[in-house]
């Protein structure tokens, strides 16, 4: 491009020669600031690739900043990630994932987003809306029963009922009925309505109905407007304190339930 004047460059071909013009420099610290943002999807990926391996060769400090998910998650040792101007939580990419640290966190990482659904500590684990998770409420320090809580848990830990004998420590069945389907290829984003007949009813724009997104093989039958089981992953399950949004517990512990049995059976045989 050295031939060429700015304004008969694309965007894409400013952008490297951007970031060309800083690497020649040899900083000892680099700061880009959405390097890869005027770039189309193809490139982006491409470019992507290109820095990290800049980066083995370089063995140079870059602090990224970027709004890109795969991005932050690909390309980093350690991500920062801040809302409105405070640190929320500093770890490396797969611990941001698995460990957030508060519901913006746990909202913010992972594509699409957790699922999130409000509840109250009860004796026996927690209990929501449409349907309650058995654990072991001792387990849990900071919170009594009736403090209210909120449950976290990512579209890929919730299974048909069907595929339950895949999670170690599956939660009970939990009834709701297939709403809109996204297959995506490689997978199929299921979009679940739980609150039964009643619920869906009753439901109002201001008030909508109960949801979970779950996702599913690309060779699953499964169909719009079908009533279906599900149940969720335990050990994947995250707890959050309602008001403050710190998390509470990455995980549950319960005696594992045999895939069909109910929570109150499972609880019978102990």
């Amino acid at each position: 491009m050295l031939e060429r004047m700015p304004d008969e460059m694309s965007g894409g071909q400013r952008q490297r020669v951007a970031i060309a013009r800083a690497i020649v420099r040899e900083p000892e610290v680099f700061l880009m600031d959405e390097p890869l943002a005027n770039l189309d999807a193809k490139l982006r990926v491409h470019m992507r690739t290109e820095l990290q391996r800049l980066h083995k060769e370089l063995d140079t400090t870059i602090i990224y900043v970027t709004h890109d998910q795969a991005e932050a998650m690909t390309m980093s040792d350690r991500i920062a990630i801040i809302n409105q101007g405070e640190l929320q939580q500093i770890a490396p990419p797969l611990v941001c994932y698995n460990e957030p640290a508060n519901l913006f966190v746990a909202g913010f990482i992972g594509s699409p987003s957790m699922n999130f659904v409000e509840g109250e500590v009860a004796p026996n684990g927690l209990a929501t809306e449409d349907f309650d998770v058995a654990f072991e409420p001792g387990q849990l320090s900071g919170v009594a029963e009736g403090d209210p809580v909120t449950l976290g848990v990512r579209p890929e830990d919730v299974y048909p009922r069907e595929k339950s004998e895949n999670v170690t420590n599956p939660t009970q069945s939990i009834p709701a009925r297939t709403d809109v389907l996204e297959p995506m290829g490689d997978e199929i984003f299921v979009y679940l309505l739980t609150g039964g007949k009643e619920a869906r009813m009753e439901a109002t724009p201001e008030q909508p109905q109960n949801q979970l997104l779950m996702s599913v093989d690309p060779s699953s039958d499964i169909a719009e407007e079908q009533d279906v089981e599900v149940v969720l992953d335990r050990e994947r399950v995250h707890l959050f304190d309602t008001q403050t949004g710190e998390a509470i517990s990455h995980g549950l512990e319960f005696a594992a339930v045999e895939p069909g049995a109910t929570e109150t059976e499972a609880e019978g045989d102990d």
